[in-house]
């Protein structure tokens, strides 16, 4: 099935599999990190358009009594 390949040499071959392809992908992520890091701004803002709904929405629910003039 393994055509002669012990188990330290399966090993080895895995780690030197993982590893080259930490060594390819490492700089493709570093780059995407980095343009979002430029451009960081403007997806916050849009991040926090989404979130701002829900955030007046827990604002109404905890002024909702005090505008009825219920008191807790």
């Amino acid at each position: 099935m393994f055509r002669g390949r012990g188990f330290p040499q399966l090993l080895l071959a895995a780690i030197l599999g993982v590893s080259s392809g930490v060594y390819v992908w490492k700089p493709v992520f570093q780059k995407e990190e980095a343009e979002r890091e430029e451009a960081g701004p403007a997806q916050k803002g849009e991040e926090r358009m989404e979130a701002g709904p829900a955030q007046k929405g827990e604002e109404r629910k905890e002024a909702g009594p005090a505008q009825k003039g219920e008191e807790r």
